[in-house]
């Protein structure tokens, strides 16, 4: 981007949006960039950053990391310390709701005073309790591109511990047969969905069914990092956020066109290890 006449360089690597910039804003917005990093960075950079310095119990400033980019609500790349005294909350999916991103939020009775001496303990405690690192407790995408039985179609198999795990990964495996590298897909445009129906395979279905219509009628390929499920009138009822941009056969690594999902073989099941899905795509 050109760089904008309201930012004013503190040094050489230190820019900053005063809060004269937009109506709102709390404090000043703080980039940290070079000149070049600054001008490969986009324009929503600087909306979003900004709004970050609305929030409600902002303290010092909004700050933005040399890596920023476009993000879900803060720029990724984005830093911001919220003082609960004064009205701030706690958010962890403010930049986004990244796959595996070992996110979690707990809420519990322990207050700050009585969890501080034993802060530094948390990593072990989670090692020796759960036998894992916390970046291992965020959601585990599962799933294999197989050709046990299509010839002329794609197909797959996904896992999950629970049914929004394996509508996530189903929906990361139909993305994936269309774009072969998933780690090149930007964040730029986001959707909200919302579906209902009364057989949780079903609605599974159409939520495939949705991305690709997605891709056909817009031209997005977007992914599904989290899906809320939730029972509705004696089925069930989706709220999910996907996230993506315009195909650009340019830069992205594209398979192959998926055309619709089919109910041929189509199964969701659940068993003592969680719940599976099969599916066989229509290219």
């Amino acid at each position: 981007m050109a760089i904008s006449e309201h930012l004013q360089r503190i040094s050489d690597t230190l820019w900053e949006l005063p809060p004269r910039y937009k109506d709102g804003m709390r404090v000043p917005a703080r980039i940290y960039a070079t000149d070049k990093l600054l001008a490969g960075m986009d324009e929503t950079v600087l909306q979003q950053i900004s709004n970050v310095a609305c929030l409600p119990g902002i303290t010092e400033a909004a700050l933005c990391m040399p890596d920023g980019h476009f993000g879900y609500g803060f720029p990724i790349g984005g830093v911001a310390a919220m003082d609960v005294d004064q009205g701030g909350v706690i958010s962890p999916g403010g930049i986004g709701f990244d796959i595996d991103c070992g996110m979690r939020l707990v809420r519990t009775n322990l207050t700050h005073d009585e969890v501080r001496p034993y802060l530094h303990r948390l990593r072990e405690v989670f090692s020796e309790v759960l036998g894992r690192s916390p970046e291992d407790l965020g959601m585990h995408m599962v799933y294999e591109l197989t050709d046990e039985v299509a010839v002329a179609d794609a197909e797959f198999r996904a896992w999950g511990q629970d049914l929004p795990e394996v509508f996530a990964a189903a929906a990361e495996a139909t993305i994936n047969v269309m774009l072969r590298d998933l780690d090149g897909l930007e964040a730029r445009e986001c959707r909200r969905i919302e579906l209902e129906n009364a057989d949780a395979d079903m609605l599974l279905f159409d939520l495939l069914q949705e991305l690709i219509y997605y891709k056909d009628a817009e031209g997005l390929l977007l992914r599904v990092p989290q899906v809320r499920i939730s029972r509705a009138d004696g089925g069930y009822r989706l709220t999910a956020t996907a996230v993506g941009e315009a195909i650009d056969p340019q830069r992205h690594d594209l398979g192959v066109d998926v055309k619709a999902v089919t109910l041929h073989r189509y199964r969701l099941e659940q068993s003592d290890d969680g719940w599976s899905v099969y599916a066989i795509l229509d290219i």
